[in-house]
């Protein structure tokens, strides 16, 4: 199962993307927004204010950046931390842009251990007739990749990852390029639903079992003042048994939902 999305560069959007538009995209069934943070060699001045009107709509933001040949990304993402402030935190992901001659592997490893300091998800974006010609083989396959392959077809397909990687890492595809939706000029996308998901799906997780902790030991101790004093089981009804009934039922649902 897949999320639609759409990306914008600043070249394509140089105005950025409104509220307004964000919803009649929501409309038609999209829910995941990318652009492009990294503009003539400094920040997209559009950036902020198009992530924070996504955010606003509900949908999950992947900022994306080219790495240039020569230039260390720490100072890239020092400026795009700077500049976008609490804003850069609220993605989903980074995605590190793979599509120019002369980077390196040590320039990607500088960049991926950046963004994980920051406690974001970094994610590779490239093509496989770049990666299969520059890359570094399986090198980064670990990490989630989103490819480009303009096919025009909204499906994840094998024969067009790049070496290195397995279906198993594909988070994401854009398949059909320079299309003009609700009169902005973007790319279409597909994500894995489980991926674009499954970060907030867990921090619910380890948040509500916090609380399950919580209600499994009020229950506990109902069933104590029940068995201290049984003229009040009448009242009480078992409501102890039934929290803890209750509390194992709601991890079971969280359980699956993380797992899905």
């Amino acid at each position: 199962m897949y999320v639609k999305g759409f990306d914008v560069s600043y070249y394509s959007a140089p105005a950025g993307v409104d509220f307004f538009t964000f919803n009649l995209f929501k409309a038609d069934g999209y829910r995941v927004f990318a652009i492009d943070l990294w503009h003539n060699g400094d920040i997209n001045p559009v950036a902020r204010e198009s992530i924070n009107a996504a955010l606003i709509a509900g949908f999950k933001v992947i900022g994306y950046f080219e790495l240039i040949s020569g230039l260390d990304p720490r100072r890239q993402i020092d400026v795009l931390r700077r500049e976008l402030g609490q804003t850069y935190f609220q993605q989903r992901a980074v995605a590190i842009d793979l599509e120019l001659t002369g980077i390196t592997l040590e320039q990607v490893r500088l960049a991926i251990s950046e963004i994980q300091s920051d406690g974001l998800e970094p994610i590779i974006y490239t093509a496989k007739w770049w990666y299969d010609k520059y890359g570094w083989g399986s090198a980064l396959s670990e990490y989630g990749l989103w490819y480009a392959n303009y096919d025009y077809t909204d499906k994840f397909m094998p024969r067009q990852i790049p070496r290195g990687w397995d279906m198993s890492r594909v988070v994401g595809k854009q398949y059909a390029d320079n299309m003009r939706l609700y009169n902005v000029v973007c790319d279409l996308n597909i994500f894995e639903r489980k991926w674009v998901y499954m970060q907030e799906l867990q921090e619910i997780y380890d948040s509500s079992m916090i609380h399950l902790g919580a209600l499994w030991g009020w229950g506990e101790r109902l069933k104590q003042i029940v068995a201290e004093h049984p003229e009040l089981a009448d009242l009480l009804d078992d409501i102890g048994g039934q929290i803890q009934e209750n509390a194992v039922a709601l991890r079971s649902y969280l359980e699956k939902a993380v797992n899905l």
